[in-house]
C-alpha cells in the first residue's frame, strides 16, 4: 500500500459497504471531485481542494446522503490517470462514479479574476450519465462562501432531499467568511495530500489564526495532527526517516538503496530464536549503510548524504549495540563483531544475501568449516573498530576486551593475537585510571609471551606502572592523579611533578586537568564525544569555553561547566545529547552559578598563585535545555546560478531558556537556507515566557515534555508551556553570555 493510501485510510477510515443490497441500490452516494483552477492566475490550485472539502462536509450533514471520502477519490483519479480536471464528460463521470460506488458525481471549475469569483459545476447521475444540474454562478471573491452554500443547496434540491431543521441549520452555517483563512485552509489540505505534513499543519494553524471560529479547519487540524503523530510514533530506532527517505527517492539510485535498507529493517525485526542469524546478517548490512567509513563507497556516501550526519553516527551506535547483544549468547555460532559487510545492491537481492550471510555466520563467518576457528579469531581481533561503532565508554571497552581475551585461547589463537589483546586491555584499564589492573593485564601477557625482546618491553612497562602505583600510595591527591592517568598522562616523573607536595591542588595542576576536561568540537569523520551520565554528548559549536567536571575516566563526567570571560569572543555553545532522536522525555539537572572549587581555565592568569586566588568574571549566562534538535550535520548543495554552497536544512530546535529574569519556551534556529559558514549566532524566537526567573545560585530543574505539553520545575516554581508543533530530535544544551555556570548531573529518560 502506498504511503498516501495508508495515511488516507488512517484519517478517514475504510470504505463502509452496505450489507443490504436493496439499501445499496436506493441509497444516494455522492462523490465530489476536486474543483480545478480555470483562472489565468497561477498558485490558486489549492482552492479547489478547499471547495471540495467544504462541499463534502456540508453534504455529510444530510442523513439521506452518503459521501465518498476525498482519499478514495484521490486514489481512483490517480490509478486511472484521469488528471485533476474538475469538469468531466459523461463517460468519465460514469467511470469514476462506478469505481467509487457513487450514485451521483459533482465536478467543476473555479475562476478568479480580480475581486470576482465564478463557479462552473455539473452534477451527474452515474447510472444514466444524465447531467442533472448545470450551474454557472458568479459573485464577489470575498463572498466565496455564498457561492459554495448556493451550490450545496441547489444540489440538495436537485437530488430531491427534504432537509430536517437541524440539517438546514448545519448547512447554513458558514465555514469561514475570511478569504485568507479559506486560502490557508486549502493550502493545508493540498500540502497534506502531498505528504508535506509540517507545512500542512502550519497552513491550518494560519487559517485558524485568521478566523478563530473556522471549525472545519480546527477539526481537520486535529485529524491531521493525529495522523502525523501515528506516523512518527511508529518510527523505530533503526528505521529510516520518512522525510529524508522521501527526499532520497527523488533519485533512482537512492530509491533503490532505500528499499534495500527497508527490507533489511524488516528482516532485523523478525522475532524468535530461530531467526537470530538472519537478524544478525541484516544488522551487519545495515551497519555498513550508517558507518561513515563506508562513505568510500559511492552509493553509501549518496545514501548518507540525505540524512543528518549526527543521526547517522548515533544510529550506527544503536545497530552495533544490538548486533553485539544478539551475537554474544550464540557465539561461537556467530561472529562477535560485524565488520565490513557490504550491503546488497538491489532490493531483490536482499533475501539471498541475508540467507548466505546468515549461513556463513553459523560457521563463524567462514564458508569452510575447517577455517571456522581462524575466522573467529580474526573477527575477535577487530574489536577496536567495533568499539568505535558502539560509542562504548571505557568500562564497556574493558568488559569486551576481557571477553575477547578469554575466548582467544580456546580458539587456538597464536601468541601475538593473545598478547596484543592483553596490551590493549592494559591501556583500557589505564583509561579509567586503574594502574594495578593494567599491570595485571601486562603480567598475564608476560605469561604467554616467549619472545625475549617483547618480554623485556613488558617488564619495563610493568616497572613504570609500579612507580605510578607507588605515587598513588603516597599522594594525598589520588582523585586528581587518577584523572591525569585516565586523561593520557602515564610518565611517573611528570605525574609526580604535577600532583606536587601535600596540600590543595596547585593552579598548574588544575589547569592541566582543565586541558583534559575541555570539550572538543564534534565533526563527522572523528566523532569526538564525552559521556554525560552515559549519554554521548557532542559539542557542535562554541569551543574554548566549555569543560566537563572531574572525569571518572577519559570519557565520563557528571557535570558540564561553561565559562566565558569578559570581552571573550566566541560563538554560542551548542551541544547535542543522547544516542538518537526522541520525542517525549524527562530531564533533570542542577544549575550552579557559583564556581566549583576545582575549576580553573587552561591558561592560569599571572596574578593567580593559589587556586583560591582565581575569580571568575561577573555574569549570569543564559542556559537553554533543547529538544527536537535536528539537522545538525546535513550536506550542502550548490546554487546552480551563483555556484555558492548553502545548506537547505538549517539546524532547528525548541528549548526552555532559563535566565535571571524569566523562564521561557523558545524556538532556536539558524537562518534558512544556511550559508556555507554554518551556525553563526543562532536566532531565538520567544514563544511563551514566565517572569519568574532563576534567582538562586544553585537550583534543581526538572523538564518534562509529553506530546506538546512542556512542564518546567525550577526550584519551587512551576511553569507550563505548550509547543506549537511536535518536537522530534536530539536533546541538547545551548549556552550564551558572559560568566560561569555549571549544568550538573543531567539525566534524561
Amino acid at each position: 500500500m502506498s504511503r498516501p493510501t495508508a495515511v488516507a485510510l488512517v484519517l478517514f477510515g475504510a470504505l463502509a459497504l452496505s450489507a443490504d443490497p436493496a439499501a445499496a441500490e436506493t441509497a444516494m452516494r455522492v462523490a465530489v471531485l476536486e474543483f480545478s483552477n480555470a483562472s489565468s492566475e497561477a498558485g490558486l490550485e489549492a482552492l479547489g481542494k478547499g471547495l471540495q472539502s467544504m462541499i463534502t462536509t456540508d453534504l455529510a450533514r444530510v442523513s439521506a446522503l452518503t459521501v465518498v471520502e476525498r482519499s478514495r477519490l484521490q486514489e481512483i483519479v490517480a490509478e486511472q490517470k484521469l488528471g485533476a480536471s474538475g469538469l468531466v464528460d459523461k463517460a468519465t463521470a460514469a467511470k469514476i462514479g462506478k469505481l467509487a460506488g457513487a450514485s451521483h458525481l459533482l465536478g467543476g471549475t473555479f475562476t478568479i479574476v480580480a475581486k470576482t469569483m465564478r463557479l462552473d459545476a455539473r452534477l451527474f447521475s452515474v447510472k444514466t450519465g444524465e447531467v442533472m444540474l448545470a450551474e454557472d454562478m458568479a459573485g464577489e471573491r470575498d463572498a466565496f462562501f455564498e457561492l459554495e452554500k448556493s451550490l450545496v443547496n441547489k444540489m440538495i434540491v436537485t437530488l430531491g432531499v427534504k432537509l430536517e431543521p437541524k440539517e438546514r441549520a448545519g448547512i447554513a452555517k458558514i465555514h469561514t467568511a475570511d478569504f485568507g483563512a479559506f486560502k490557508n485552509f486549502s493550502q493545508g489540505v493540498a500540502h497534506f495530500d502531498q505528504q508535506r505534513y509540517d507545512e500542512a499543519l502550519e497552513s491550518l494553524r494560519a487559517a485558524m489564526k485568521l478566523d478563530g471560529d473556522f471549525n472545519l479547519a480546527r477539526v481537520t487540524l486535529d485529524e491531521y495532527e493525529a495522523v502525523v503523530a501515528k506516523i512518527r510514533a511508529k518510527a523505530q530506532s533503526i528505521e529510516i526517516s520518512s522525510r529524508k527517505l522521501d527526499q532520497a527517492k527523488k533519485d533512482a539510485d537512492l530509491d533503490k538503496d532505500s528499499r534495500v535498507a527497508e527490507r533489511l529493517v524488516a528482516v532485523a525485526s523478525e522475532p524468535g530464536p530461530a531467526a537470530v542469524h538472519r537478524r544478525l546478517a541484516a544488522l551487519a548490512y545495515l551497519m555498513e549503510f550508517y558507518d561513515h567509513h563506508g562513505r568510500s563507497h559511492g552509493r553509501i556516501s549518496r545514501f548518507q548524504d540525505h540524512f543528518d550526519g549526527l543521526v547517522v553516527r548515533r544510529r550506527l551506535d544503536t545497530l552495533a549495540r544490538r548486533y553485539f547483544t544478539e551475537a554474544q549468547p550464540v557465539f561461537p555460532d556467530a561472529p562477535l563483531f560485524s565488520t565490513g559487510q557490504h550491503p546488497p545492491d538491489k532490493p531483490e537481492d536482499v533475501e539471498k544475501r541475508v540467507g548466505d550471510l546468515a549461513q556463513s555466520f553459523k560457521m563463524g563467518g567462514s564458508h569452510r568449516e575447517d577455517l571456522r576457528n581462524q575466522s573467529l579469531v580474526n573477527n575477535l581481533r577487530q574489536f577496536e573498530g567495533f568499539l568505535q561503532a558502539m560509542a562504548a565508554d571505557r568500562r564497556e571497552a574493558i568488559k569486551i576486551l576481557e571477553l575477547v581475551a578469554a575466548k582467544l585461547g580456546p580458539l587456538g589463537a597464536d601468541e601475538y593475537a593473545r598478547t596484543d589483546v592483553l596490551r590493549k586491555l592494559a591501556e583500557a584499564y589505564l583509561d579509567v585510571g586503574d594502574v594495578d589492573a593494567a599491570s595485571g593485564a601486562l603480567t598475564r601477557a608476560s605469561a604467554i609471551e616467549t619472545d625475549p625482546s617483547n618480554l623485556k618491553s613488558l617488564a619495563a612497562r610493568i616497572e613504570k606502572l609500579g612507580k605510578v602505583s607507588a605515587l598513588f600510595a603516597r599522594t594525598d591527591k589520588k582523585v586528581e592523579l587518577r584523572e591525569l592517568v585516565a586523561g593520557g598522562e602515564r610518565h611517573p616523573a611528570t605525574l609526580e611533578k604535577l600532583v606536587g607536595p601535600a596540600g590543595p591542588p596547585s593552579p598548574k595542576l588544575l589547569a592541566e586537568l582543565a586541558e583534559r576536561r575541555e570539550v572538543k568540537r564534534w565533526w563527522p569523520h572523528a566523532d569526538p564525544f564525552w559521556l554525560w551520565n552515559g549519554e554521548p554528548t557532542h559539542l557542535i559549536q562554541g569551543e574554548q569555553v566549555l569543560f566537563t567536571g572531574p572525569r571518572t575516566d577519559g570519557l565520563v563526567a557528571r557535570d558540564l561547566r561553561y565559562y566565558r570571560a569578559q570581552h571573550m569572543s566566541t560563538k554560542d555553545v551548542l551541544l547535542a545529547v543522547g544516542r538518537g532522536p526522541r520525542a517525549d522525555f524527562e530531564a533533570t539537572f542542577e544549575l550552579a552559578y557559583v564556581k566549583a572549587p576545582d575549576f580553573m581555565p587552561k591558561y592560569v592568569p599571572r596574578e593567580v598563585v593559589q587556586a583560591a586566588d582565581f575569580r571568575v568574571d561577573p555574569g549570569r549566562p543564559e542556559v537553554t535545555l533543547l529538544f527536537g534538535l535536528h539537522d545538525v550535520d546535513t550536506q550542502s548543495r550548490e546554487d546552480p546560478e551563483t555556484r555558492e554552497k548553502f545548506y537547505p536544512d538549517p539546524t532547528q530546535a525548541f528549548g526552555v531558556r532559563m535566565t535571571a529574569t524569566g523562564v521561557a519556551l523558545v524556538q532556536l534556529g539558524e537562518p534558512a537556507p544556511a550559508t556555507a559558514l554554518r551556525k553563526p549566532e543562532m536566532s531565538m524566537l520567544l514563544i511563551t515566557e514566565s517572569n519568574k526567573g532563576v534567582g538562586d545560585d544553585k537550583v534543581k530543574v526538572r523538564i518534562t515534555v509529553k506530546g506538546r505539553a512542556v512542564i518546567v520545575q525550577v526550584g519551587a516554581a512551576s511553569h507550563a508551556f505548550k509547543l506549537p508543533q511536535d518536537a522530534q530530535g536530539f536533546v541538547g544544551v545551548h549556552l550564551r553570555g558572559e560568566g560561569y555556570v555549571q549544568v550538573g548531573d543531567l539525566r534524561v529518560k
